[in-house]
């Protein structure tokens, strides 16, 4: 695997237009290590989270780095609430 990791950083609320950019970031960057930045979030919505999930499970199953970092307390909270806790548990761990 390369150590070349492309990284994406979170806003603080993602709206619907953040998530077609995540999106968007995810499907370029497919097969690659990514890592995404949760400095500035206060709040996961659903479909962000949806979204994080299923590309940790895609990029796992590739053997392909995935990871989440510097985890915020909002960013924490909100994944935990929706029952995304592994996702916690895992920070900055590779896929």
């Amino acid at each position: 695997m390369t150590s070349e990791c492309a990284t994406y950083d979170l806003p603080e609320v993602m709206k619907l237009e953040d998530c077609q950019e995540l999106h968007s970031f995810l499907i370029k960057q497919q097969g690659t290590p990514v890592a995404l930045n949760c400095t500035a979030v206060t709040r996961i919505s659903g479909l962000a989270a949806q979204m994080i999930h299923f590309a940790a499970g895609e990029w796992a199953g590739e053997d392909v780095d995935f990871s989440l970092r510097d985890l915020s307390p909002g960013c924490i909270t909100s994944l935990t609430t929706l029952g995304l806790g592994g996702l916690v548990a895992n920070e900055g761990a590779a896929g």
